[in-house]
């Protein structure tokens, strides 16, 4: 019985609705949830129950290659331990360590759900979702990034920023930076943030560009290639 359900769940997770089914787990764990925190006494529970079912969500999707599941296993195992443990344990390290654990999760789970976007096949408005899921865990990858900048120099970043507000300051910044918004309560003034800050910034210029170009020459392709079967 739990065999069947764990295969349809893979099978799902691997499926192009599983693309959509991400899109919405990310939207809630980064845009929702995080202002509902400050009002809601369990809101911090849920926000780190979503993000950790985020987590464990791009592990099922990697199960189609054993070597990158078994990586991304371990890093995010070590990504979930560390944010459990800060429930419980408030150190400078930890906290350093678990910055660096997710901004590694969320870049390797850009990657694994990029290449669902782009495996064989039509392009469905589910690929498109996952296409955003990329772009928004990009932002991810980077607001744990700036975490880690500011928790090994502190003053990195200069901003009117306290308390329970930072974790979302830094999902705020990075968000503003991807897609070049810029509005300036937030400034890096170390150079290692800056340097993090343009990169992000290029990225949030060129990934749209070029996905657009890649997604429009698969469809093209698809499209070719469906018709020269009907033809033959």
């Amino acid at each position: 019985m739990f065999g069947k359900f764990r295969d349809k769940l893979v099978r799902f997770w691997r499926s192009d609705r599983g693309l959509s089914a991400f899109l919405v787990l990310l939207i809630l764990s980064t845009l929702v949830l995080p202002p509902i925190t400050t009002v809601w006494e369990l809101g911090d529970v849920v926000n780190d129950i979503a993000f950790s079912l985020l987590l464990i969500g791009g592990i099922v999707a990697a199960s189609e290659r054993p070597r990158m599941m078994a990586t991304m296993s371990l890093v995010i195992a070590a990504a979930l331990i560390l944010r459990w443990a800060s429930w419980f344990m408030a150190s400078t390290v930890l906290a350093q360590l678990e910055a660096l654990f997710l901004c590694l999760s969320f870049g390797m789970l850009a990657l694994v759900i990029l290449g669902q976007v782009f495996r064989d096949g039509p392009i469905t408005s589910h690929r498109i979702q996952g296409a955003i899921a990329v772009y928004l865990l990009l932002g991810l990858a980077w607001a744990a990034a700036y975490e880690l900048v500011e928790l090994r120099h502190r003053g990195a970043f200069a901003g009117s920023f306290t308390g329970a507000q930072v974790e979302q300051a830094w999902l705020y910044f990075s968000y503003a930076t991807l897609s070049t918004v810029g509005y300036g309560d937030i400034v890096p003034v170390h150079a290692f943030a800056r340097s993090l800050a343009v990169l992000e910034a290029l990225v949030g210029q060129l990934y749209p560009a070029i996905l657009i170009a890649r997604l429009v020459s698969q469809e093209v392709q698809d499209r070719s290639s469906r018709h020269g079967e009907r033809e033959g």
